[in-house]
């Protein structure tokens, strides 16, 4: 029997899978969600592998407890300086 590790570890290869096959040009369509382009959608479902927990609280906390506002803040690209 698969451990939930063995299902996440798989899920995970199944999306490199999928984005390992999406052209340069696919990363700017348009998703379904308001706003967000396929990056933001890949960055927001990510999130969980790439924040450490106090670093998902910082940004919580940076974005005074709004979930939703701090996850579309850290999705989008940061401006390029």
């Amino acid at each position: 029997m698969d451990t939930i590790q063995d299902m996440i570890a798989a899920q995970r290869g199944s999306l490199a899978a999928v984005l390992d096959t999406l052209p340069a040009s696919g990363w700017d369509q348009a998703t379904l969600c308001a706003g967000w382009r396929v990056r933001e959608a890949v960055a927001h479902v990510t999130m969980p592998f790439r924040y450490s927990g106090p670093r998902f609280v910082w940004e919580l906390a940076r974005s005074r407890g709004r979930f939703n506002e701090m996850a579309d803040r850290v999705a989008r690209p940061m401006p390029r300086r």
